[in-house]
Formats: C-alpha cells, structure tokens, sequence
C-alpha cells in the first residue's frame, strides 16, 4: 500500500483507524463493523473526566463522533449524510429549535453518554453563552486584529488538532447583539460560531489522531471586542443589501435546479473532492479504487434503486484522474533527511526520476519555508503596528478627554489642612450602619475583589442608590457582561426609584461612550463605578499582568470624574487560581490611593432568605479607614421582607438576626444527627435479629452487638427495641420469654425479627 500522508489519515483504510504514527488505534483493531460488545475501549474514563470538567467550567456539551471507531457513530439521515470529517458529528439530536435533547448539562448527563463508550465533545456555544472564532490558518487572527486596529484578545483558548495548526478563541457575546455561525470572517479563515454552533472541546480527539488541548487554561474568558462586533454586523448588513439589490434587479436569489437531485449532487461532489485529493498526493488509481468502494458503500442510498451507482463513481474517479497531472507523492521523514544530507553533485549523480523528484521536494520545501517567513514578517509587522497604534491613540484619548482639576484656591485648601480645626478625614462614602463613617474616600479610587457569585455586584447597586439618594449623579462602566435589564433590576432590588434610574444614572461600555455624556451631567457626577477591572484593561489593550494596564484603565475610566471629587470604585472577580495574581496583587494595590477590601462569603446571598459576607480591608492609602488585614465591616443581605426588596447593610458588627439563624440551624442540625444516630442503632438492633433468625433477650443482644465492635449500653438497647416493636418491625416472643427468666422469678422479654419488615428496613 501506498503510503498514507498525514491530511488523510482518519480515513477508515483497511477497517482500521491511523493514528499519527500510522498504526491502527487499539480502540480501531478491537472493532469491527461497528459492533459495540467487541469494543475495548481505554478511552471512556478520560471522556467521562474531560465531559465532567467542561461542565464544571458553565459549558452545555454534546457528545460526538469519536474517530476510534471503524465507522462514524453521528446520527445521520438522508438529510444529512456523514462527510467523512470524523469526531465532529453530534451521536444524538441537538437541534435549537427543540431545546438541544442530545445536551450534557449535569454529570450524570455526561456518564450516560461516556461510560463504556469513546466520544468526542463538542460546547454548544450558544447555551454556554459563547463566541467561538475557529482560527483554521495559524497568524489569521494576528492579521485581522492587526487591520481592525486591536491587540490579539488574551482569552481562554483551544489548540486545534488539526493537522497545520489552529486555534479556537473563547469570547462573551455582547448582550444588545444576537452572534450567529458564519465563515470567512474578515476574508481570513476565520469561522465564527455563536448561537446553533458547535466547537470541538479539549480534550477531543481530531481524526489525525491528535488532541485538542487548552492553550492556557487559566486565561480568562474575554468579552468580544468591539471592532469584531462591528465587523459581524457590516458583514450581515452587506449579505441583506446584496439580496435586495438582487430581489429588486429581478435576478433569482435562489440557484437554479440542477438535473441531478440533491443527495446525487452531494455523492458526486464527495467522489470528485476525494479523487482530487489522491492525485495530488501520488496516489495510484487501482488504490484510489479501492478507497472509493469503501467510501461509495457509506453512502446513504434508497433500498430500490441507487441514486449513484458504482460505475458513475467509477467514472468520476477516471475522469479526474485522466484530467489531472499527478501531484508530488509526499516524502517520508527518512527520505527527506537523506535528500537533505546530499550535495548538489550527488543529486546530479542520481538516475533522471530520482533526481527530479529530489529536486520537486527540495522546490517544495523552500517553498514553504519562504510562506512561513513571511506569516512570521507579517504578523510581527501587525503586532509592532497594534502596540504603536493602540498607544497612540491611547495618548490622543488621555489628551482628548483629560478633565482639568477645577479652579480651586490652593492658599485656603492648606489654610484649612493647617487650622486648629479637626477635620475628619476618615472615608465617608458606603456609610456604616452601627459607626458615623464609611468605608471609601472620596476623589480616589477604591475597590473590593473576591470570589465570584459572593454578591459583590449587589453592593455596587447598594452604593449606586446611596449616592442617587444623595443628589449625586452616577457613571457606571460594564465591561462584566451584564445586560442593562440585569442592572436595573438591581437597582430596583435596591430600592431604585424611576426617576433616578432615568435621570441619574448612565451605562457605559466603551471608553468612546465617554463623549455621550452632557458637560453638566459630568461635573455632578458623585460616584463612577467600573464592573470589572481585568476585562476593562484588555479591553483599553492593556496587560492585565503590567502595571501600566491598570494604570490606564484608572486614567481612562476613573480619572475624569475622581479629579472633581467624585468617588471612584471598582470590582475585581478573582477565581479560585489568580486570588494572588489578578485584584490581591501588589501592581493592582500600588495603582489604588483609597481603600480596597477582600470580600468573603460566610452565608451566601440568595432570595428570601439572608446572607453575610465579610469585608478585610487589604489596603488604605489614606490610612483612615481601619486596621489593615483586619475585618473592617459585615454586609448583610437581607431579601425577607414582604415587598421584595434586597436590603444590603454595613455594619462593624455581626447581624444579630443572621447569629440566631444561625444557632438555630446548628441545633436543627444537631437534632437531625441525633435523630440519625438512633434510626443508625434501630437498624443495626433490627439487622442483628433479623440474621439470627431466633429470640434474643437484652443482654444476648448487647454482647453480640459488643462482638460486631458496635457501642450501644443496654439502655439504649432497651429503648431502641421499644420503638421497634412499637413500628411493628420486632416482636416480643412470648413462647421463648416464658421459659426464661430474670433474677427474682420474672420471665425475660425475647425479641425477634419480623419475617415482613418495612420496605425501608
């Protein structure tokens, strides 16, 4: 047999699957003709291991194909026939349109689809509320990102397992904008995936025998960038004025009917790519033949009568073979060395077949290291033009939008620092319910960082009300994927009135929205808030990692409306790997001038009921506002009223409601440990008659239990045995308590088990 190059390896040849190294898989040796009982599968463990820990990551994922398997495993129909593309077809229905049935969301949804089988996964972006861009020629985002006058977003990414590289780059859709699956995004191999798509998961298994595998699983998701948002809409924008001007000019929009229908068109097309294939690689048409069976046989065809028979494959198969040169056959890693190791002379020396055919490869591969030269100039060109681009114009925006510190009398401002008066500098925004101060200053910046879902953003709606409620106008900046709808609904839960929601509050999510607000609204502005700091500086096309992004980020965001008085505050989400890198870290600390806290839950937040959280205050520029690495203040989150309403409270100290639920769900907890160690006891009494099969007293009893290492006093015995006999699940023996006796003459009580116990004994 011919050898078979790496582009076509995850083709079935001879029943069996090629791995990379060109042996069949053992997954692909222990099968045949899709029999699943003869299946030795190595693979399932990891798939129920890689399926859980996407789960575990938010994902919704589809079990698909794995390329193991002598045949595909997709759920093909008529409507949509196998294309050979292995490990990427769905194994059941996933349709949108009736709610995805074939989605793994919960654990045991991924055990029933992996255990005892291989698959592949696929993460349904759309419920995973993902963006995909599927970089398929390595450098293309570079380039695109370079002309759209952005960095390249450092996000959650997949190394593709195809064969040339690849790249699946992990985004938040916008929340006002509906991403759809398209292809060529830009002009560059760049497919988008969004609602209705599907990309390939880490963990799987490309057909080439490769696997797909995270880039770097720590990195974050990213919003999409905006130059990216703006390309997809004037792209669906063209496709729409195309069809009309078409519709209006009379031209059918639709193509015409070809004679052949559909499905014969589709089996045509898929021999005629496949034979195409084969003579570019040098492959000979009797095993090109034979390749040909095999694929023509997996074609789906009417019982009756076939809509393509053999002999127009044939055909098709001669017919591009007669019309096309034969392609380079590709070299072997050996014969490529030793053409290498050769001289020109040698070369020369060899037989006229030979020597052009080392010439051809040689022609080849300089070739393609000139292509590959060149994708390094280009994307080195780009990346020089994004970073003197980006800051650039980052240096005309600060210009542009720098706010002047207002006309103030410096003479009185140290007349007043200097006076005998006392002045009191401790922070007096956020106030504290139980102290006559808060807990953020005033004209700086301050912030609190921690876990996500500890409700964090419930105290930005609580600040956002308090400084409304003061006359104070608010600026808040989203960059966390929050919709609008979702802010204001947090707002009202604060206790938000309409007038201030429509009048003193605005959103921005671009640093261009800056040029929207009124001159007057700006210089009344009393808080300016930004949700959340890390992707607002990727955003700006800062290093999250370099103390100049967050720089930029408080110049930008912060600056405008700080230098006027204003409060400035920021949320930092930390996981559960970057608590030290990301809003902890020292760059982040030396960049504040107010307070930053280190929020932890102690009783999660959640509707009608209350939670507690804990604010340690990590860093105080102003040296006013506590003891740092102690606990400043509590926020309670109370939701128990009857208007609905979620009340969020600072405090010095703990809620006292909070410590009596508390105690009293620490004695219910105590009460049902009590109730289960006496059901515990009950049973094992129970069990003990039940496996005898004879009349025990209480002292037989307890030495037996003593013998079994069980630790129960023959009082407690008693009692439990009185309460079995009161459910009927024993009965006292009445027969064998006669014949025995205590001391003093009186009969001693037998129990035995009954032979119909309860269904939960």
């Amino acid at each position: 047999m011919a050898d078979i190059p790496g582009d076509t390896s995850g083709f079935p040849y001879d029943g069996f699957v090629f791995t990379v190294s060109g042996t069949p898989s053992p997954e692909a040796q222990g099968t045949r003709d899709g029999d699943d009982d003869d299946l030795t599968d190595d693979h399932a463990p990891s798939c129920i291991e890689t399926g859980t820990a996407l789960i575990k990551r938010g994902f919704v994922v589809i079990p698909l194909d794995h390329p193991s398997y002598e045949k595909c495993r997709g759920a093909h129909g008529p409507k949509n026939p196998c294309d050979l593309k292995r490990g990427k077809h769905p194994l059941g229905p996933w349709a949108e349109s009736k709610g995805f049935p074939s989605a793994c969301r919960t654990a045991e949804d991924v055990y029933s689809w992996a255990s005892g089988r291989s698959v592949n996964w696929g993460v349904l972006t759309g419920p995973s509320n993902l963006v995909v861009l599927d970089e398929d020629e390595p450098g293309d985002m570079a380039i695109l990102c370079g002309k759209l006058g952005i960095l390249t977003p450092d996000t959650l990414s997949v190394t593709s397992g195809r064969e040339g590289g690849g790249r699946h780059y992990y985004f938040r859709p916008p929340a006002d904008y509906e991403v759809r699956n398209t292809v060529g995004l830009g002009g560059y191999k760049i497919d988008v995936r969004g609602n209705g798509g599907i990309a390939i998961a880490a963990g799987s298994t490309h057909q080439t025998g490769a696997v797909y595998h995270w880039a770097d699983e720590t990195k974050p998701i990213m919003p999409l960038p905006d130059a990216i948002i703006g390309l997809l809409k004037g792209e669906k924008d063209r496709r729409r004025q195309e069809k009309i001007k078409l519709r209006e000019s009379g031209v059918p929009t639709q193509r015409a009917p070809r004679e052949k229908t559909g499905a014969e068109v589709g089996r045509h097309d898929e021999t005629v790519r496949w034979a195409g294939t084969w003579r570019e690689l040098a492959i000979p048409l009797t095993e090109a033949k034979r390749k040909l069976r095999i694929i023509w046989s997996g074609f789906d065809q009417p019982a009756d009568k076939a809509l393509y028979t053999w002999d127009e494959a044939l055909a098709d198969l001669e017919d591009v073979y007669d019309r096309y040169p034969e392609g380079l056959k590709p070299a072997t890693d050996e014969e490529m060395a030793l053409i290498k190791s050769m001289s020109r002379q040698e070369i020369d020396a060899l037989p006229p077949q030979e020597r052009q055919r080392a010439d051809d490869l040689l022609d080849e591969e300089e070739a393609r290291k000139r292509n590959e030269a060149r994708l390094i100039r280009e994307r080195e060109q780009h990346h020089y033009a994004d970073i003197v681009g980006k800051q650039l114009a980052q240096k005309r925006w600060a210009e542009e939008q720098r706010v002047e510190e207002p006309d103030d009398d410096f003479g009185a401002i140290f007349d007043q620092l200097t006076s005998d008066d006392n002045i009191d500098r401790r922070p007096k925004f956020g106030y504290i319910a139980d102290d006559d101060c808060g807990l953020f200053y005033e004209g700086t910046t301050n912030g609190i960082y921690g876990k996500s879902g500890i409700g964090k953003s419930l105290i930005l709606a609580r600040l956002h009300v308090e400084a409304m409620r003061a006359g104070k106008n608010v600026v808040h900046w989203e960059y966390d994927n929050n919709s609008t709808k979702m802010i204001i609904q947090k707002l009202v839960d604060a206790g938000a009135t309409r007038d201030m929601v429509v009048n003193q509050f605005k959103i921005l999510r671009a640093e261009g929205d800056l040029e929207t607000l009124d001159s007057g609204y700006a210089h009344e502005v009393g808080l300016v808030t930004l949700d959340a700091i890390l992707p607002a500086i990727s955003a700006l096309g800062g290093d999250v990692n370099q103390p100049g992004g967050v720089d930029m980020a408080l110049r930008t965001f912060m600056q405008p409306f700080t230098v006027r008085g204003a409060v400035g505050f920021f949320i930092g989400h930390v996981g559960h790997q970057e608590q030290d890198r990301q809003a902890g870290s020292h760059r982040l600390f030396g960049a504040m001038q107010g307070s930053v806290y280190l929020a932890e839950v102690i009783r999660q937040p959640q509707r009608g009921d209350r939670g507690l959280v804990t604010l340690t205050l990590k860093k105080d520029n102003q040296g006013e506002a506590g003891e740092v690495n102690r606990l400043a203040a509590y926020v309670t989150y109370d939701s128990t009223h009857d208007d609905g309403k979620l009340r969020v409270h600072f405090t010095r100290e703990r809620d006292q409601k909070i410590i009596q639920d508390e105690a009293a769900e620490e004695y219910a907890g105590r009460k049902q440990r009590a109730a289960n160690a006496e059901e515990l006891e009950k049973r094992t009494i129970w069990r003990l008659l039940q496996e005898a099969g004879e009349a025990m007293n209480v002292p037989t009893i307890h030495t037996k239990l003593a013998d079994m290492k069980e630790s129960i006093s023959e009082k407690r015995i008693k009692v439990r045995l009185e309460a079995l006999v009161a459910d009927g699940i024993i009965f006292i023996d009445q027969a064998a308590s006669t014949g025995s006796t205590k001391r003093g003459g009186r009969p001693s009580k037998h129990f035995r088990a009954t032979s119909l116990p309860r269904a939960d004994y």
